[in-house]
């Protein structure tokens, strides 16, 4: 039961910072692509 216990505490916790996080990721990956989209030509990573 202990062991169950531990393991149920070490999950990870999705918090409202969290969500915030990622969406000022996504948000900053969506205006990348934004602005490269309208790039002509070969592009080299």
């Amino acid at each position: 039961m202990v062991k169950a216990a531990k393991q149920a505490s070490a999950r990870f916790l999705w918090t409202q910072d969290a969500s915030l996080e990622l969406l000022a990721f996504v948000k900053m990956i969506k205006e990348e692509h934004d602005e490269l989209i309208w790039q002509t030509g070969f592009t080299s990573f």
